[in-house]
């Protein structure tokens, strides 16, 4: 490799990541994000118990099926799982809790 082509492959590195730093600001040039909104325990779609790992379906009648995992807190943290949930939903709002 020459000396110059390194020199090349660096310069272009670094405006690679100057370039990402620019990129990736999370409220470029201060505008407000009003697209997001609270949701109690932080999941949007189950509110009642802390899920995870949620695998979401859609059937070929248009419903929605999500299996998720269901955690415990255990002495500060959510690390025992001890099952599973199935849920569904039709319009992406209302979801329906299987068990």
């Amino acid at each position: 490799m020459t000396k110059s082509n390194f020199k090349f492959q660096l310069l272009a590195l670094a405006m690679l990541f100057v370039g990402n730093m620019v990129f990736a600001q999370k409220n470029p040039a201060g505008k407000k994000n009003t697209n997001t909104k609270p949701y109690p325990y932080g999941n949007p779609v189950i509110h009642h118990m802390y899920t995870a790992d949620a695998s979401p379906r859609v059937m070929p009648d248009g419903k929605v099926w999500m299996v998720t995992s269901v955690d415990d807190e255990n002495g500060g943290g959510y690390s025992t799982m001890h099952s599973y949930h199935t849920f569904s939903s039709s319009d992406m709002k209302s979801w329906t809790d299987h068990g």
